[in-house]
């Protein structure tokens, strides 16, 4: 078999990176505009990509009813236009938040650059109710956006500005960065766009539909509810998935709508699930969307799997199992789900659940305060809207209830917007060992190379030796291993002085961050060992025996040695059973310590949240779960292969199926290796160590995991 290097075709990550400018984080005015108060502190020049968010807290920029913001002082009348502008510059694309005050009769809203048009609705209104959303809009000439009433009647409007993405050449491209676009509609159940039915959406079913975004990203998704026969919810998750978490609240015979922001699927689709005991017309369009991808830059979104953050009803999110009363407030913590840090910007899915009187929301981080809405509700009735919300320093966030009524709510996040540049650790070096050939020359050929790696800065370096194999089939005569990448072939005495000729060089140079561990990883291709010549059994008490065995006397030296194994399903010939019988026969020896797992998880879903599922080849998620923790869970470590940001996705699932048990050693990438698909050996490109180590810190967050991995490693060839 050919020990080639191994990547596989899942989830790609975009690496390019947008243009840069400078600007001023937080708005210092709104150039213009009179009577609006709260001008903002700037936080000082910080140089933000293309498609990167700058937040600021909520800031009215219009009012038709005070005439703020430079509007007339008047109802906007059927069919006509209002123009004011939104304290960003033209070409950005801001997060807008309208808001309808009151109405003659019922319509939608278009917002669009000044100067341009268009027919998608960015709120659904109903006659004599206040309703509101957010819509993300670019920003045309000036500083200016446009809003159009299409109705047959008067309504009186106000908007505010929670934050921009900056615009700019060239186009976005840096993961987690907004790529902005004209507002596309793409599913309409009521004339069959999309490809779906041209009918209603039946009680508890779902429908799929293109997105017109690639798979991995996350699409900013404008919901429409038309028609329905019941009151109800939507959820909206990628194709292949589910969720219980509401994007739409919607009453019986009522227009309602709401901006979402979704992870598009496999193929670039989305699923919507009617979850009502009723039927409902409804419609969809884009604004735009986030570059799939481990984001690592202040300003650039990570998307989460939706996740309840409270709820008055229930108690979710240790708030009082009690509605909040009359101008009142709630006090939830937000920081820590899913990876979310104090001061980020989350994406808040706020829901009116019920009401005794008519009011609105108001969302603001701990220590500061708003007077501004997130959502506008009708007693009675079920609405929501999402807004972005800043995390309070001490990772909490409050919600005001400016009603003379009561009112139950939840929250929920789907992302958040990094408030920091993403800190990584400094990577190590790795090594697919291929230039040693059992001469007395390779102990000074690993010393240098020893050296190299301690002077860098290695924390955590994987030699990666090869298949275990006899010389003549069915005849374990003279074990050894078989290098990566070739038919060269050492006897483990001859294995063990060339990596003792490692050790001794990297205890010796300077410039080691202190303590180190060193894995010396084989696998479990069991066609080097002959048909039942060399069991698995056997290979396991061997690779403790006499490589790992015979090395610990670098201990004293600050030196860990550790066995590692590149358990896989996919590229090599072992099963799962020979897996589990290597493992079980190396940890029987006691002097080696820790197991370092360092395989890949092939065939696995990729899917936020696919768990208790079967993999490549027959094995099951349950079965990586026991081979990378249920054999020996103090003495197992996982260093999981992460070329692709869907490997990332594999390991986190595996991770939760067993119940977030799994310790990681770290990340390990081979960008060194395979810098491109076109590299020798390499199928695809891996990710660069900074993105696979923030892969799988996100993977492993949206899974529920507690400790995030704190070493990278990255895989280089020694020819």
């Amino acid at each position: 078999m050919n020990f080639g290097l191994r990547l596989r075709a899942v989830m790609p990550t975009l690496l390019a990176t947008g243009a840069a400018v400078t600007v001023s984080v937080g708005f210092v005015g709104i150039a213009g505009v009179t009577g609006i108060a709260g001008a903002i502190t700037p936080e000082g020049p910080r140089t933000l990509q293309t498609g990167t968010f700058v937040a600021q807290p909520s800031t009215p920029v219009m009012d038709t009813r005070s005439g703020s913001g430079g509007v007339p002082k008047a109802p906007l009348a059927a069919l006509h236009t209002v123009r004011f502008k939104v304290g960003a510059v033209a070409g950005s694309t801001v997060a807008l938040h309208v808001v309808v005050a009151s109405s003659s009769a019922s319509g939608w809203l278009a917002a669009y650059p000044d100067g341009g048009s268009s027919s998608v609705s960015v709120v659904n209104y109903v006659h004599g109710q206040q309703q509101s959303n957010l819509a993300l809009v670019q920003v045309g000439t000036g500083g200016y956006v446009d809003v159009t009433n299409h109705s047959s009647g008067w309504v009186e409007l106000a908007a505010d500005v929670s934050g921009y993405y900056v615009g700019g050449s060239p186009a976005a491209t840096a993961p987690g960065s907004f790529v902005s676009q004209r507002s596309t509609q793409v599913l309409d159940t009521r004339s069959g766009l999309g490809g779906v039915p041209k009918a209603a959406l039946a009680a508890q079913r779902s429908l799929r539909f293109k997105v017109g975004a690639p798979a991995g990203s996350t699409v900013a998704l404008h919901v429409v509810v038309a028609s329905s026969s019941k009151s109800g919810w939507l959820a909206a998750y990628p194709d292949g998935t589910s969720s219980a978490v509401s994007v739409v609240n919607y009453s019986h015979g009522q227009q309602q709508s709401n901006l979402a922001l979704v992870l598009v699927g496999s193929g670039g689709y989305v699923d919507l699930m009617n979850h009502s005991t009723g039927w409902v017309q409804v419609a969809a369009d884009v604004s735009g969307s986030y570059v799939g991808g481990a984001p690592l830059t202040a300003g650039t979104f990570v998307p989460v799997s939706s996740t309840l953050a409270m709820d008055t009803r229930t108690g979710a999110g240790g708030v009082p199992k009690t509605a909040l009363g009359a101008g009142r407030s709630v006090r939830f913590k937000v920081a820590g789900l899913r990876g979310i840090a104090a001061g980020s910007t989350v994406g808040l899915h706020v829901v009116v659940a019920s009401s005794t009187k008519s009011g609105w929301i108001a969302a603001y981080p701990s220590g500061g305060s708003s007077n501004v809405s997130v959502v506008n509700y009708v007693a009675g009735l079920q609405q929501s809207n999402l807004t972005l919300t800043r995390v309070g320093p001490d990772g909490y966030i409050y919600l005001a209830n400016h009603s003379t009524g009561s009112v139950q709510l939840s929250a929920d996040v789907s992302g958040y917007q990094r408030s920091a540049d993403l800190v990584v650790p400094l990577t190590s070096t790795s090594r697919y060992v291929r230039n040693i050939s059992g001469a007395t020359s390779d102990a000074s050929t690993m010393y240098t190379e020893g050296c190299t790696d301690a002077q860098g800065g290695s924390a955590l370096v994987l030699l990666d030796i090869g298949a275990q194999s006899v010389t003549a089939p069915l005849s374990p005569s003279s074990p050894g291993v078989t290098l990566t990448g070739g038919t060269t072939r050492l006897t483990y005495p001859q294995l063990v002085t060339a990596i003792n000729g490692y050790l001794d060089g990297f205890a010796a140079c300077p410039g080691s961050q202190g303590p180190a561990t060193i894995v010396i990883s084989t696998n479990n291709d069991g066609v080097f060992s002959g048909a039942n010549g060399y069991p698995a059994e056997q290979r396991g008490i061997d690779w403790a025996a006499h490589v790992i065995a015979p090395l610990q006397g670098h201990a004293a030296v600050g030196l860990t040695v550790l066995g590692g194994n590149d358990i896989e399903s996919g590229d090599f010939a072992g099963d799962e059973l020979q897996a589990e019988q290597w493992e079980t026969n190396y940890l029987a020896n006691p002097t080696v310590g820790t197991l370092i797992y360092n395989g890949s998880a092939d065939g696995c879903p990729t899917n936020y949240g696919a768990v208790n599922q079967t993999c490549g080849q027959g094995w099951t998620q349950a079965q990586y779960y026991k081979l990378t923790h249920g054999l020996s869970p103090s003495r197992i470590k996982v260093l999981p292969q992460v070329y692709t940001s869907g490997q990332a996705l594999q390991w986190a699932n595996i991770d939760a199926t067993g119940g977030n048990g799994l310790v990681f050693a770290g990340a390990l990438t081979e960008y060194a290796a395979c810098p491109t698909a076109t590299s020798p050996g390499c199928v695809i490109a891996s990710l660069q160590p900074s993105e696979g180590w923030a892969s799988l810190l996100y993977a492993l967050a949206n899974g529920g995991a507690a400790a995030p991995p704190s070493v990278v490693t990255d895989l280089q060839v020694d020819n």
